[in-house]
């Protein structure tokens, strides 16, 4: 019975995946909280405390940059996690056949039209069909070989170890 591999893979966004999300997302609310805050609390303050108010103004740059640089760092992140999944899911196929062809059966690798690597499944079954056309021959040299006589068996058996 052949068994069949799913073309479907999931994004593996695990717990701490999901962890980290709602922490940036939690962490850039607040910063986004405290720099509106700053903003409209600022009219507030001019007229109690100029000091304060001048303090706050000088720290609406930093606090806006640390928002973008926060949302930035999770793109990266986000960009990541995308990409070593393709190639996770890449490597995870090529492990499962790998574990086919080791059981004796021969596959064809097959990757999805968006998959990169393309080449490498191109080259894996240019050597899948060498192996099995070698296999072949070697089938039809042992054959032969049954039927033959000595000296012709011994000429055969040099072909099939040259192979």
């Amino acid at each position: 019975m052949k068994k069949t591999i799913s073309n479907q893979r999931k994004l593996i966004y695990n717990t701490t995946t999901k962890l980290i999300f709602g922490g940036y997302i939690i962490f850039t609310l607040i910063f986004v909280i405290f720099a509106f805050g700053e903003l409209f609390m600022n009219t507030a303050m001019s007229i109690i405390s100029p000091a304060f108010s001048r303090m706050i103004l000088n720290l609406k740059p930093t606090t806006i940059f640390l928002v973008f640089f926060l949302w930035t760092l999770y793109g990266y992140f986000m960009a990541f996690t995308y990409a070593s999944n393709k190639i996770q899911g890449i490597i995870f196929r090529m492990s499962s056949i790998f574990d086919l062809i080791s059981s004796g059966e021969i596959h064809k690798m097959t990757f999805r039209k968006n998959d990169p690597f393309h080449d490498v499944a191109k080259s894996f079954n240019t050597m899948i069909q060498k192996i099995h056309e070698n296999h072949e021959i070697k089938k039809d040299l042992l054959e032969i070989s049954k039927n033959s006589d000595i000296k012709t068996k011994e000429k055969i058996e040099e072909l099939i170890n040259k192979l």
